[in-house]
């Protein structure tokens, strides 16, 4: 998924939230043109990196809900957690993939993708 969306033109991070992700994130942008593994950054700065984003793909995490609260074009993906419980439904530029055991294919997610930035242009139009 990186690779195909960095080779669009889109800067990938890869964030993470303990050294043993950290380390794992290094790992997957070492395989991603341009990829970048951030500090660890303070609730404030997650705020203004999201805010700026184009667009946020994620798994179940903070950062994936904090885009979709901001009305971000989000992709949230599911496989450790039920989507049932925080699935963003409420806004058209959410779009939720996967579920619990059962972790989408990389195409679903760019599916997911392209449908989330037809959404959002669709709404600023």
């Amino acid at each position: 998924l990186g690779k195909i969306l960095s080779s669009q033109g889109y800067q990938v991070l890869i964030p993470w939230g303990s050294p043993e992700e950290k380390k794992i994130s290094a790992l997957m942008a070492s395989q991603v043109p341009g990829a970048i593994v951030p500090k660890a950054f303070s609730i404030e700065e997650a705020y203004r990196l999201v805010a700026y984003a184009k667009f946020t793909v994620g798994v179940d995490t903070g950062l994936t809900h904090l885009s979709a609260v901001l009305g971000k074009p989000t992709v949230e993906i599911y496989c450790d957690s039920p989507r049932w419980k925080t699935e963003g439904f409420w806004n058209p530029v959410i779009a939720n993939v996967g579920d619990k055991q059962n972790a989408p294919s990389v195409d679903a997610v760019l599916k997911a993708v392209k449908a989330i930035q037809s959404r959002d242009e669709a709404s600023l139009a």
